[in-house]
């Protein structure tokens, strides 16, 4: 089933950028990707986005000025939109630590988990905006 509702997935490794998009695209999400924190920032002014997913261990931008956490404020800013942050490494996020609505540890269960909490997300930000 198609949703409207259109996401931003944020995440330097491409393989992985791609597979969840391709998730997210089979639950029926319309999705753009960035590999680079500086290209979402770009991409956040030109679209409205209803989440964006970033990756917690987003390396250092080329020039090595800015890592992950530093882009989440600016994103939120300019899109007003939920912040969902992922992690393979870490056990336990502080969502409001990192300045995001809710973050997601990428274990056995990411992929089902990231399913629900998109949903939930969306969901609760719909509500708030109407």
């Amino acid at each position: 089933m198609e949703k409207n509702q259109k996401l931003l997935v944020i995440n330097d490794e491409p393989a992985m950028l791609s597979q969840i998009a391709r998730w997210l695209c089979s639950d029926g999400y319309h999705v753009d990707t960035a590999l680079t924190g500086t290209e979402a920032e770009q991409m956040v002014v030109r679209q409205k986005y209803d989440l964006v997913i970033i990756d917690y261990h987003l390396k250092k931008e080329p020039q090595g000025e800015k890592s992950a956490s530093d882009f989440i404020p600016g994103l939120q800013k300019i899109n007003h939109a939920p912040i969902l942050v992922t992690s393979a490494t870490l056990q336990e996020l502080d969502a409001c630590f990192l300045g995001a609505d809710e973050t997601l540890i990428m274990d056995l269960s990411f992929w089902p988990k990231l399913s629900v909490l998109v949903e939930k997300m969306l969901s609760a930000n719909s509500q708030v905006i109407d």
